[in-house]
């Protein structure tokens, strides 16, 4: 090339004198002429043989000899010393070597400091013509890679780039070519467009005219762009106003232009702003223009324009306006899958605006996208946007076809309808399984959205095999909105109850759960609350299977929006419901706390009543909750809720937990001195159904304290429970039944209740009551028929039916109920003949329930009829001995449990024990080795009658019972330990029968089995066995003492803690030895605990322990140290309270002085049996009193001093004024108490100022 520019060598001119030719030089000669010149030491000589050589080099084999003859070399060391003139023939011979691809690799490997050189001789400051030669030879160099990189690494762009703008064209082709060239390279690309090369690009293409140049310039800007970090570029288009140039170049270029401005194009508007400047210059009109015509090779390049065009908001009209959507809607049915794919992501980015939606709903798009999520794509596929030549990757096809999809679907009904009809499920439900995981993304999005809340649909999802596909993708989903777009997928799914099923079996609930645990963000766990919370209502077991228990109670703590605090308490609610050991669980990961805080400081009033919903769940049936939430402080929080909270509803709520902690006295009685009984009587008149039962259940808690229920009523509960038994649902109506049943069976309010018309009411609840109701309804039916006989005329009015329909088929509790109503009637001759008429005594005696069934008897009638025929005249009860001992199984087994209802009816007792029932009993028990809980449980029943426990005991029965304690069988255990329990009550015969034939051991072992009601009979029959002083010592030495503490601390059950701790109390009447080895074992703590917290009776069986443990010094410094004063001094105060509050009758006065005796009566109390509650305040003031006065006596002063300081004083002082015929007792107990202080000289100045010494002195 540089041979052209300079031309021919000159040929020398001929002399017309010449007289012949001189010979001919060959080539080779001259050029080693010149190499010989080249090597001398005259500047001339060299500059001439440079200049020769120059042109000489143009030819191949003058190059081989000039490389032979180091003449390269020889020129790069002379080529700094050459004056600038001389450097242009040396910089010429030096780019023939550039020529070709050998001379490069060769010159390059030898000489890489050429570059350099080359590189040099560009600085503005050269001549234009050695400029030139050095431009060619780096564009030479740059065409291959080795070269590249050398050419690079002179660090030269920015001088290259510099020469654009004063060189002349072919300097600026060279230029532009070495740009390209490097740019080329993968590993110098990223290098280059660091340097400042891109924006003089810019301006250089908005300023040069020539077509060729543009195209040059433009390719090189489209390798530059590829990744450019620099997004500035845009802005540098706008400004030099290249953006036009582009796009002419696009619309009337040569192809190859077309081409390369198309690339450029795709880069710049990749997320740069430029796309509006490119829609201005008539970008999409060009670009649509290109794609009408002829199919061009670089076709995918416009669609890309298109999909990059598309996602700018300004650009949607256009695209729309100009036909955009149908040629996009065509190449989604193009063979070459790459245009299904960029159509498929134009078509998203229209989706997404509101304005193209109902355009894009055709049959020919819906159609073309359904396939398109058929169609994986095509393995080992190359994605070449004539960009670099590296593959991209681009999303998958199917991916933008569900993201469609999905943005149609969420907006238009007519493209559900569409999709549907193109089976578009399937499909989307395949993305789910083997799509990438950002179009398993959009896949679970699409099928939500095509769903929309239609059942029919989700069971097509369902059907091919969504569920658990989504159920994979919201736990091991690698992006958090993938995780949450599956969850809230699946979520829809509720929408038809059929699949709650399928949804729990695929593991819904514990993906949902995981998903809570994760804590993503906030909408991921309102989500998977909301999820969690619809599973805890229907599936709470395997919620808490799922270990979320703990993730909701966290909820509560950490979350700040109030919509997740709501779902997390409903559902902890929701969870409640079902079993203990879910209430056990929240209560054990700190629900109870967290939802009463709520209730005490959330300033929302459906969170308060939500929570206090929650409690009141966590608190039915299960005492232990009940106990942690007393010792929280919720009732007072409850109360505080109740006075000032204006919402209804919570208001409501609050007495709903209220009447599930109304377990103790202690609560029973802060809830009635708050006054809260005009909230409950306000609610059951006007409140909603949920207050109504709320009012309801709080009223019948409230009525079993004695002394309460009289302010109960006074309250005016009654009339509007009397209304509720008609008014409310079907668990209302049973609360108020149970409210009245309660209230029923105390003077005077059977009066009231009749008053009020409750029977017929009750009537029809009898017959038409859920069967809680029906129970309640026969019990309160049965106390007012046996109060006042006149309201057994209803009945006689409305006949019998009912009462006979609830033996036949009603459950064991309203049988029972029925049966006790039945023997109040019989006195009624009319009832008793309506009762015979219709089968009812018949039916008592055929009751058969789980027994029989669990024993595998089946019974199609032929026994009961056979019974029918047998069981009728005089001797019916002799014709059942007979079968109770014949060898029929079937008939066996029916007439243990006929037996077992007949001996409840008092007057049937008698009948039965004659016809020889319990000797059959003993023999069956001996004998046999099934129905021994049957058999056992009629001995059971009979020893509650005392007339017949001599009976029992005459027929041998006791030793058989005590061997049936030490069977592997519970039920059996249970029967034999409730009828040695029953034998023991009163009857000191029978406990040291028991003690003699070994039953204390076996009993005391009972104490540890796992088996609540088992523990509780052992429990009691120990309670009354204990009763017997004379057996005090054996129980020490069977190690009583710690199974029954144990009992005592940490019993949830109110009825074993009572009789353990009446076992112990019972103890405690031993000798001194008895009572140190009690003290010993730790007896003192959980009494000191039930005298502050117990229950009534708790606390009275705590003070009689006391009293007696309270003789020995050591015991007295223990029961200091313990805090045992305070709570001694406050239940003398209460009890002193309670009896100033009951006139006492000579009948009460009578049984006081019975029980001076030192033994209290722990087995059995004659308080049920005076009226209102008398004898029992007397001899709990009575016992506090000596308590105190054992515990002052001779004791320390500072046990003395605690007695003062805890406001002991005044109570005694106040006992020594009273003045009635039964106060000669107290007054002594009180008199003895105060003496035994005032030895102590600090406290007799209190006594004093209380007029205690002066009373002493009278």
């Amino acid at each position: 090339m540089i041979l052209e520019k300079l031309g021919s060598p000159p040929k020398p001119p001929k002399s017309p004198r010449s007289p012949a030719k001189s010979p001919r030089v060959s080539t080779e000669d001259r050029v080693h002429a010149l190499i010989s010149l080249l090597r001398s030491d005259s500047s001339g000589d060299i500059d001439n043989a440079l200049t020769a050589l120059s042109i000489l080099a143009a030819k191949k084999d003058v190059r081989n000899i000039l490389w032979a003859e180091g003449v390269v070399e020889l020129v790069l060391k002379l080529i700094s010393d050459l004056p600038e003139a001389a450097q242009e023939p040396a910089i010429k011979i030096l780019v023939f070597f550039t020529e070709s691809s050998q001379e490069r690799s060769l010159l390059l490997s030898n000489h890489a400091h050429v570059a350099s050189i080359f590189t040099s001789a560009t600085a503005s400051d050269r001549q234009p013509l050695v400029c030139s030669c050095a431009l060619t030879a780096l564009r030479n160099l740059s065409r291959d890679v080795e070269g590249r990189d050398v050419v690079f690494n002179c660090d030269g762009l920015e001088q290259l780039v510099a020469l654009l703008e004063s060189s002349s064209e072919a300097d600026h082709r060279n230029i532009l070519h070495l740009l390209k060239n490097l740019c080329l390279s993968e590993t110098l690309l990223p290098l280059i467009v660091l340097k400042p090369v891109a924006h003089p690009l810019v301006a250089y293409l908005a300023q040069v005219d020539n077509q060729e140049l543009r195209g040059l310039a433009v390719s090189v800007l489209r390798l530059l762009t590829i990744d450019l970090p620099d997004l500035s570029i845009h802005m540098r288009f706008q400004m030099t106003g290249a953006v036009k140039i582009v796009m002419e170049l696009l619309s009337e270029g040569s192809p190859g232009n077309q081409m390369e401005t198309a690339g450029l194009l795709v880069n710049l508007t990749s997320e740069t702003g430029l796309e509006p400047e490119v829609a201005k210059h008539g970008g999409v009109n060009i670009i649509l223009k290109l794609m009408r015509g002829e199919t061009l090779p670089w076709h995918i390049l416009l669609l890309t324009l298109v999909t990059n065009l598309s996602t700018h908001d300004e650009l949607e009209g256009p695209i729309v306006a100009l036909g955009g959507v149908d040629l996009l809607g065509d190449q989604l049915h193009n063979q070459e899958f790459d245009c299904k794919r960029l159509a498929a992501g134009a078509l998203r980015n229209l989706s997404i605006k509101a304005n193209s939606q109902d355009i894009l709903v055709t049959t020919s798009i819906i159609t073309g996208l359904t396939d398109l999520v058929r169609t994986k794509d095509p393995e080992g596929r190359e994605v070449r946007l004539f960009r670099t030549a590296s593959c991209t990757k681009d999303p998958e096809g199917r991916e933008f076809a569900a993201a469609t999809m999905r943005n149609l679907a969420a907006q238009s009904a007519a493209s559900r309808e569409l999709f549907k009809a193109a089976g578009a499920i399937l499909p989307l439900v395949g993305l789910l399984r083997d799509g990438t995981e950002s179009a398993k993304e959009e896949g679970a999005a699409a099928l939500g959205n095509l769903a929309a809340d239609d059942p029919e649909v989700y069971r097509q999802m369902a059907a091919a095999g969504c569920i658990p596909l989504l159920t994979v993708l919201l736990i091991k989903g690698v992006s958090n909105s993938a995780r949450v777009i599956a969850g809230r997928t699946l979520h829809s799914m509720l929408a038809d109850p059929a699949l709650e099923e399928q949804l729990v079996m695929d593991g819904a609930i514990a993906a949902f759960a995981a998903l809570l645990k994760d804590n993503l963000n906030a909408a991921a766990d309102q989500l998977a609350l909301e999820f969690i919370e619809n599973m805890s209502e229907n599936h709470p077991g395997k919620v808490v299977k799922a270990d979320v228990v703990p993730y909701l109670v966290r909820v509560l703590y950490s979350a700040t929006d109030a919509k997740q605090i709501l779902v997390a308490c409903s559902a902890l609610g929701n969870l409640a419901v079902d079993k203990a050991a879910h209430r056990d669980e929240i209560a054990r990961c700190g629900g109870i706390k967290i939802l009463l805080r709520n209730v005490k400081i959330s300033r929302t009033n459906k969170i308060k009543s939500t929570a206090m919903w929650a409690l009141t769940n966590l608190a039915t049936d299960h005492e232990k909750n009940q106990e942690a939430l007393v010792q929280c402080g919720a009732v007072d929080v409850l109360l505080e809720a109740l006075r000032e909270v204006e919402d209804q509803e919570s208001r409501e709520e609050a007495i709903g937990t209220l009447a599930a902690l109304a377990t103790t006295e202690h609560v029973i009685m802060l809830i009635e001195k708050a006054g809260a009984l005009k909230d409950i009587v306000e609610v059951l008149i006007s409140g909603s159904e949920v207050g109504q039962l709320n009012a309801a259940r709080a009223a019948q808690k409230l009525c079993l304290e004695s002394g309460v229920d009289t302010r109960v009523a006074e309250a005016g509960v009654i009339p509007p429970l009397v209304r509720l038994l008609d008014a409310g649902d079907g668990l209302t109506r049973s609360a108020a039944a149970g409210a009245l049943r309660s209230l029923t069976g105390v003077s005077p309010f059977e009066a009231w209740v009749a008053a009020e018309g409750a029977v017929e009411p009750l009537m029809r609840l009898l017959e038409n009551g859920i069967d809680e109701a029906k129970a309640n309804s026969a019990a309160c039916l049965g106390n007012l028929f046996y109060a006042m006989p006149e309201t057994r005329k209803v009945l006689a009015k409305t006949g019998v039916g009912c009462v006979m329909e609830i033996l036949r088929t009603g459950t064991a509790e309203s049988k029972m109920e029925v049966a006790g109503l039945i023997r109040n009637l019989l006195v009624q001759r009319p009832l008793e003949m309506q009762l015979t008429e219709l089968g009812g005594m018949k039916m008592m005696i055929k009751l058969v329930d789980k027994y029989g069934r669990a024993m595998g008897v089946t019974d199609d009638g032929t026994v009961e009829k056979e019974l029918e025929a047998q069981l009728e005249g005089p001797d019916a009860y002799d014709r059942l001995i007979e079968l109770l001992d014949a060898n029929d199984p079937a008939a066996k087994i029916i007439l243990w449990k006929c037996m077992n209802n007949l001996i409840t009816d008092a007057n049937v007792v008698p009948q039965v024990i004659e016809a020889g029932v319990v000797e059959l009993m003993v023999r069956f028990l001996n004998e046999c080795d099934e129905g021994l809980d049957l058999a056992a449980g009629v001995l059971r029943t009979l020893a509650q009658d005392s007339g017949q426990k001599t009976h029992i005991l005459d027929a041998n029965a006791v030793p058989i019972l005590v061997r049936l304690l030490e069977v592997d069988d519970p039920l059996t255990q249970i029967e034999s330990a409730g009828a040695l329990g029953n034998l023991t009550v009163g009857l000191t015969e029978s406990r040291r029968l028991v003690a003699e034939n070994g039953g204390i051991p076996p009993l005391v072992a009972l104490l540890v089995i796992d088996n609540r009601e088992l523990v509780q009979v052992a429990a009691g029959a120990i309670r009354n066995l204990t009763n017997d002083s004379t057996l005090v010592q054996q129980f020490v030495e069977a190690n009583v003492m710690p199974p029954l503490i144990g009992l005592m601390r940490f019993e949830s059950g109110h009825a074993i803690r009572i009789s353990a701790a009446g076992a112990l109390g019972n103890l405690t009447l031993g000798d001194e030895s008895a009572k140190l080895a009690l003290t010993a074992a730790g007896i003192l703590p959980p009494f000191i605990r039930m005298l502050g917290e117990g229950s009534g009776e708790e606390k009275r069986i705590a003070v009689g322990a006391l009293r007696n443990l309270a003789t020995q010094t050591e015991v007295k410094a223990k029961i200091f140290k313990l805090g045992g004063v305070t709570p001694l001094v406050k239940y003398l105060q209460t009890s002193m309270e309670h009896m100033v509050k009951h006139k006492q009758s000579k009948l009460a006065e009578a049984t006081l002085q019975a029980a001076s005796a030192v033994k209290p009566p722990w087995s059995t109390s004659p308080a049920q049996h005076l009226p209102g509650g008398s004898w029992r305040y007397l001899e709990d003031t009575n016992v506090a009193v000596a308590t105190m006065s054992n515990l002052a006596e001779n004791a320390q002063g500072r046990v003395k001093q605690q007695i003062a300081e805890a406001g002991g004083i005044v109570p005694l002082v106040k006992l020594l004024h009273q003045n009635t015929a039964h106060s000669a007792l107290l007054q002594e107990g009180a008199a003895a108490a105060l003496v035994h202080m005032t030895e102590e000289e600090t406290i007799r100045h209190v006594v004093a100022d209380t007029g205690g010494i002066k009373l002493l002195c009278r």
